[in-house]
């Protein structure tokens, strides 16, 4: 196993797997993003000669929500993202990544309630649309359960 795999098998799926069991913890939901995004940072390593930079843009071609991992990423770090970036940014703030609770079918108004909708992470986009996080995470994720460490994109 290369240290990119293992690094995914060791700490990646784990901390996804954390994630997706609470998926209403803003934190896990945020280290979750975190671990996902630097991931090519060891796949980088594995590629001399490829940058990061190239890698992500050929992941995103593949995996379009990997952009909103880096946003996530990025902007749990910095709070507010400021730089321009050549795939635009979806999100410009960590206060964009919010738990939200649904009170359910059985306890709002009338034609109000959400099945199955409890309790989840949620993205708010630039757009002023909202994506459920989990399954934002769990798509990078088994995007990256089926990648070849060993092979360079192409």
């Amino acid at each position: 196993m290369n240290t990119a795999q293992n690094y995914f098998v060791e700490t990646v799926k784990p901390t996804v797997d954390e994630f997706l069991n609470d998926p209403f913890s803003v934190r896990r939901a945020r280290l979750a993003a975190i671990v996902l995004y630097h991931l090519v940072d060891y796949v980088q390593l594995q590629w001399p000669g490829s940058s990061i930079g190239s890698i992500s843009d050929k992941v995103v071609v593949r995996c379009p929500d990997f952009v909103l991992i880096r946003d996530v990423c990025n902007a749990s770090k910095h709070n507010l993202l400021t730089k321009k970036t050549k795939q635009p940014r979806q999100l410009d703030s960590a206060s964009q990544v919010l738990a939200n609770s649904y009170d359910g079918l059985f306890h709002a108004p009338f034609g109000y309630g959400h099945f199955a909708e409890a309790s989840y992470v949620w993205v708010q986009l630039n757009d002023g649309s909202w994506r459920n996080f989990v399954d934002i995470v769990r798509c990078v994720s088994d995007f990256f359960d089926q990648f070849d460490f060993s092979s360079e994109l192409k």
